[in-house]
Parts: structure tokens; sequence; C-alpha cells
């Protein structure tokens, strides 16, 4: 199928003031972190359905290609975050591993699993339309500063800095930011290329991150 208007998979765009801006926003948000306020929302099963992760152009009914499966990924990877609050604790790990890290039947939901923030929830439930207009609004170079700033106290809840120095939380931000511009701002085509360095890049700045947290299992 022809895509028309296909960019360079090894053209790399130029950084926007937004992205630049990620740093302070972040660092605003860590000086003024404090416990967002409870809103008692039952876990809501239906957020494993495929509406979250779907494009917006899919949403909207017009014919799918390829950016379109990047897309979803895109998706895929920003709500992992916000699905988990932070890696196990060793001893938790070392039961999931006995269980074969499928959660057993009947035991409810796991303690480190999450609903989503109101922001993300409201891409679960509504019609197709009005969820592709929700994600437009989100994802856009005009909104970015404003989805960081909503987004990033989520993270500093779900990701604490460990005694063992960690700095997840601004690594993982970082990240979503990245992404989350590089979609706005090429209007959502983004190749599988660009797609992999950015994620190349950043295991390669925070390499170091891996070896804060505990991995009780023999590798060898």
């Amino acid at each position: 199928m022809a895509v028309v208007g296909r960019p360079n998979m090894h053209e790399e765009p130029p950084l926007l003031p937004m992205q630049q801006d990620a740093d302070e926003i972040f660092s605003l948000a860590e000086q003024r972190s404090s416990p967002l306020p409870s809103t008692d929302e039952p876990y809501r099963a239906q957020r494993t359905g495929t509406t979250p992760y779907m494009s917006i152009r899919v949403l909207r009914g017009e014919s799918h290609t390829h950016f379109d499966d990047i897309e979803s990924f895109l998706y895929v990877l920003v709500l992992f975050f916000f699905s988990y609050k932070g890696p196990l604790e060793e001893q938790a790990l070392k039961n999931a591993r006995v269980h074969g890290f499928i959660q057993p039947f009947g035991e409810g939901r796991l303690p480190h699993v999450t609903a989503w923030p109101a922001m993300f929830e409201r891409w679960t439930s509504d019609s197709f339309d009005e969820i592709s207009r929700r994600k437009a609004g989100d994802l856009n170079t005009v909104s970015h500063a404003t989805f960081m700033r909503q987004f990033y106290p989520h993270i500093l809840e779900r990701w604490p800095s460990n005694s063992r120095g960690s700095i997840a939380p601004r690594a993982i931000g970082m990240l979503i930011s990245k992404c989350w511009s590089m979609f706005s701002r090429q209007e959502l085509r983004v190749t599988h290329h660009q797609f992999i360095e950015v994620l190349r890049e950043w295991l390669k700045q925070y390499a170091i991150e891996e070896d804060k947290y505990v991995y009780p299992f023999d590798v060898n």
C-alpha cells in the first residue's frame, strides 16, 4: 500500500522548545511533589480492551497503515508506566516466579497493579469518534507542555526513587516526553526506525538505572 508523504526513515526531526522544556517542567513537579488525592475508583477491567491502544486514524474509521501500528505501540509503552506501582520488591518477584508470572485466579488485583489516571481512563469508554478527539487533543504540539504537567505527578507517585539512588521517575518522564513530542511534531507519522532509535538512546542514557533494582534470579 502506498503511503503519501512518508518521511525519510533516517531523517531525525529537529528538537523543538517543548522537548527542551521537559526538564524544567519535571523539576518543578518534583519540588512540589505531594500525594495525589485518592479517587477510590474501583479497578476497571475493561481497560484491557483494545480501544485505548487504537490509533487516532483507526478510531476515525480511516484506512489503516503501518503508521497506525507504530502509534498503537506508543500507547502500549506509555500506559505500561501507569498500570503498575513501580517494580515488585524482591520477595514479591520470587512469589510471582513461583506462579510463572501469572496472576493466580481468584486472588483479586495484585498490589502493584493500579487504575489509570483519569486523563487516560477517558480513552476507555465512549464512541470511537469521541475517543479519537480526546487523543488528538492530547497528542499535538500545542498541548504538549500541559500533557507533561498532568502526567508527571502520576509517574512520581507510581515510580518513586528508591533508597539506592534511582532516578526512575525522571527517566520515565523523559522517555514519555520524547516519544510524545516526536509523534506530535511529525503529525503521527513516525517510522519504526525512528521509534526504535529513541528507545535505544534512552536505554543507553539510563543504563545505570538497571543496577539500582533487585533481580533475585540467576540469569546464567
